[in-house]
């Protein structure tokens, strides 16, 4: 084997594979040297077929494909062994990089945000949940892939409750040579949606209102709807706030 890094077409040293026959028995470990070369430790007849797969590789670069290798001819002779080279090269994984801010206007970072990375699934599979992880104290995460396609779901917003959870996926393509892709997510602060219905017959009631306080009971909002729909829209609250509905008589309910 003949082992070469595709950004720099220099060497890898320490790549591990095993070779099996092609009905899937293990036949031998193979590694890397410093000069990307890994030998058999015996020959092979000619027009058998062996399974060559790829189980380590260095860091930050994607596993080859697994591969099967037909003896078919010798291509030159070293140390009295007959030699057939596999050239192999290992493209860098790709990087799906995420920024995490508040979307208030601050554009403060969102530390301990948990996303989530899937994989679409091929044709006739299911999507494949990949990978788990959390916003830094900078508000920044990051994954490692291969080639493929992917999508990053928001999960959790942690201790930043005044803001909702991104809805949409995030869909990346990433290809066989590695390229960083980044992200800037926002999000947007939590609202208050108010249904009134009566208690008798579940109709929908108008002429409703909400306030919204502190913990400290200061009214940081109050909004009045004198129409029949029962629907109420509240502006964007505050973190720890509470929501307290009014009848028209302006009794808690």
């Amino acid at each position: 084997i003949e082992k070469t890094a595709s950004d720099t077409g220099l060497p890898m040293e320490g790549v591990e594979f095993s070779l099996y026959t092609e009905d899937g028995q293990f036949l031998e470990k193979l590694v890397t040297d410093e000069n990307g070369y890994a030998v058999t430790s015996r020959e092979y007849p000619l027009g058998e077929k062996l399974l060559l797969r790829e189980v380590k590789t260095n860091e930050g670069y994607a596993l080859g494909e697994e591969r099967i290798v037909m003896i078919t001819k010798v291509q030159e002779h070293q140390d009295e062994k007959v030699m057939q080279t596999e050239k192999i090269v290992n493209f860098r994984l790709s990087e799906i990089s995420i920024e995490k801010i508040c979307g208030d206007g601050t554009n403060r970072p969102m530390d301990d945000v948990t996303f989530e990375l899937w994989k679409k699934g091929d044709e006739g599979r299911s999507d494949e949940l990949l990978l788990t992880g959390k916003t830094d104290k900078d508000g920044k995460l990051s994954f490692l892939v291969g080639e493929g396609e992917y999508y990053l779901m928001e999960a959790d917003v942690g201790h930043w409750t005044s803001f909702r959870v991104l809805e949409e996926p995030i869909r990346v393509t990433c290809g066989k040579e590695g390229k960083v892709h980044h992200f800037v997510v926002e999000d947007e602060m939590t609202k208050t949606v108010t249904e009134k219905r009566s208690a008798g017959n579940g109709e929908l009631l108008g002429n409703c209102g909400i306030s919204v306080r502190d913990s400290s009971g200061n009214v940081l909002s109050f909004l009045w709807s004198e129409e029949k729909k029962g629907y109420i829209l509240c502006e964007e609250g505050t973190e720890g706030a509470t929501t307290v509905l009014y009848t028209s008589n302006e009794k808690d309910t």
